[in-house]
């Protein structure tokens, strides 16, 4: 029989992209991926067309949430949502997300066009009650607190 894992770490990762950080009081709600590209976990979302739909595109004034980690994707790409797939999208609460950059606690969160999370708000759309909860010396993965 195939040997399928031969290493294992002592200790889980203390962040993986788009996981609930802790047990605090969090609130998500059913949002459907409108956008044809896939949208992956721990992205900002924005309103979309349709009352219960969202896109990945930054829009000021109509940001959503952040998609979380589902352990029961099933979709083509690995830990994204295909358009039509209803997502969960975390409104208040601590998500892991990639930071594009060093960070520090307490930074207000902007996201660039690219969908790329940062602190600098030039030329970038804020996300309004975010802020990071966790600091990074480079880029990486970082709490992010929605309230």
């Amino acid at each position: 029989m195939a040997v399928l894992q031969s290493a294992y770490a002592s200790r889980m990762n203390a962040l993986t992209l788009g996981m609930i950080v802790n047990q605090e009081l969090w609130n998500a709600v059913s949002l459907i991926n409108e956008d044809e590209t896939a949208i992956g976990f721990a992205t900002a979302v924005f309103i979309g067309a349709a009352d219960d739909t969202a896109t990945a595109t930054p829009t000021a004034g109509e940001f959503e949430g952040i998609t979380f980690r589902d352990t029961l994707v099933d979709g083509a790409t690995v830990d994204t949502f295909a358009e039509g797939d209803t997502m969960p999208v975390l409104k208040k609460g601590v998500v892991a997300v990639q930071a594009s950059k060093a960070v520090s606690k307490g930074d207000p969160v902007y996201v660039t066009d690219a969908g790329a999370f940062t602190d600098v708000a030039t030329d970038n759309t804020a996300l309004p009650n975010a802020t990071f909860d966790g600091t990074t010396s480079a880029a990486g993965l970082v709490p992010l607190r929605l309230v």
